[in-house]
Formats: structure tokens, sequence, C-alpha cells
């Protein structure tokens, strides 16, 4: 029997897959959805609330997390993994899916990728240990760019660059309450303001993407707060000895972070720090840990 023989049945299970998609409901095909200028998203096809990938290799974490939060129940199917059981099961949950709270927008189509070279990246980590000396009631588009442009000319005309540097920034401005709180008030007055200078220079999704930007990571930072005691930039600001303790920051950069447009999904931060790696490297610092993933749900 040939490679191509061999093949057949999957190549049937995934057409008839295809085509009962095409006949039974509204079909989007072959969607990009932008969430900056640098990172976007494709999915092969949507049904009502269901976006299926079946492009590989698969699709990565935050990725998947992407259409998630666009509203969409994510499935990513291999086709040639795909059997008739396996299908009857799909079919019958796009039935049944209700639709998921969207948490971030969309942005235009762009025709590629505004991505940054590793010296950029260097030099915005090195802008925003500047930037972040400003005081709120000083930071403005003038006094941002007259920072930044020193070290990067024309970056006023950079998208994905201010977008970095705007949550880089953030992650220098960090400031605690107490030993195991940080200012989260001060902070999304902060963040305001930047979202501002950012609609200032590139108008309405100048501010989306950022807010997107943070949305998606706020998982990882909630993480490093753990493990790191604060921002990757801007390590060992407090330190979380208890579930409790924990939960009020959880709590607490949810309700001020609202105002900036950036969410936090506690199914996300759950999986964050439940996956094997982090899940390790935070038991061996807090016995409390241990039982997180027990106790903790959304």
């Amino acid at each position: 029997m040939s490679k191509l023989d061999r093949n057949l049945p999957q190549i049937t299970y995934f057409e008839d897959f295809i085509n009962t998609l095409k006949d039974n409901y509204n079909v989007q095909v072959q969607k990009t959805f932008w969430i900056t200028t640098s990172f976007y998203v494709k999915v092969d096809y949507i049904v009502s609330s269901a976006a299926f990938c079946f492009s590989l290799p698969k699709i990565n974490i935050l990725k998947r997390r992407a259409v998630k939060y666009l509203g969409y129940h994510c499935f990513i199917l291999d086709p040639t993994q795909l059997n008739q059981n396996y299908i009857e099961k799909i079919k019958d949950l796009i039935e049944h899916l209700s639709p998921r709270t969207v948490k971030i927008k969309p942005i235009k189509d762009r025709e590629f990728p505004e991505k940054l070279s590793l010296h950029v990246e260097n030099r915005i980590i090195d802008i925003a240990s500047e930037t972040a000396k400003l005081r709120i009631y000083d930071l403005n588009t003038e006094n941002l760019l007259r920072i930044a442009e020193t070290w990067i000319p024309g970056i006023r005309g950079m998208h994905s660059a201010m977008d970095k540097l705007v949550l880089t920034d953030l992650g220098y401005s960090f400031k605690r309450v107490n030993e195991h709180l940080l200012n989260y008030h001060e902070a999304s007055e902060r963040l305001s303001k930047m979202m501002k200078v950012m609609e200032e220079l590139f108008g309405e999704y100048g501010s989306t993407t950022v807010s997107n930007l943070f949305t998606l990571s706020a998982p990882n930072f909630i993480k490093n707060l753990l493990i790191l005691g604060g921002p990757r930039v801007n390590p060992g600001l407090i330190e979380i000895k208890s579930y409790d303790e924990f939960l009020e920051n959880v709590q607490v950069f949810s309700e001020e972070m609202q105002s900036c447009r950036v969410y936090l999904d506690l199914d996300e931060l759950k999986n964050e720090i439940c996956s094997f790696k982090n899940k390790i490297i935070l038991e061996k610092k807090f016995d409390w840990i241990k039982d997180f993933c027990v106790n903790f749900t959304a």
C-alpha cells in the first residue's frame, strides 16, 4: 500500500468535516485577526462561537489565548488525525457552545507585521528606565518623545516600538503599597496617561494595541509577581507569602486595570501558574502553592 493510499481515510474524514460545516452552518473562511501591529492570529474556519485552526505546526499558547479573548472557543486540529467519531463530537459541540466574553479588540488589517530587531528591543528597555522617572502629571507626548527620540530617532512613527515602551515603562514604574501588594491604582493612572499618548500618535488603534497586549500578558505578569516579586524588569518589589495575599493582588489588579480595558482571565492565570515548569519553581519557593491548583478557581 502506498503512502497516499494510507492517507486516504484521513483525507476523506477531513473533507467530510469541512463539507458538513459549509452545508450546515454559516462559515467564515481563513480569517486573520490583527491584535497589534506585530502580532496576528489566523484561523481557518469560524462557525458561530467556534474557531478552527488546522494549520501546522500547532498554534502556540499566546495565539490560542488570543482566539479565546476574541470571543471564540479555540479548536486546534490536525487534519491527519481526524476520525469519524471525533468529527461527530465536534459537530455536536458547535450546536451547544455559548459565546465567550470578548476581552480584546482587533485592529485594522495590515499588509505585514511590524517586527523589532533585538537591538531596538534592548534600546527600548533602556529608554523605559528613563521615561519611568517622569512623574504622572509630567507624562505627556512631548516629554515622553523628548526622552525616547534621543535613543531611537523616529520612534514616534514606530507603533510596535511604542507599544513595548509603554508596557516596559509601566514595569519600571510599579511601586508597592506594602511588602506583599503592588500599587495598581497608581499604575492604572500611569497606563491611562500612556494610552492617551498612543492615541495622539496612532489614532483610534493606538491605545487598543496596548490594552490587547497587557490583557494577553496579564497571566504571565501575575505569575512573575509570585516567582520574581515584580515585573521582569523590576523584580524584588514584593513577596507574596500566602494564598490570601496572592488573591488580594489578583483582585486589586483586576479592579484597577479594567479602567484601561485590561482584563485578567482567571482560567488562563491558573493554567499559567500550574504549568509543569512554573509549578515546580513555585513549590520550591512557597509551601502554600502546593494546593493552589486545587483551591484556585475562576
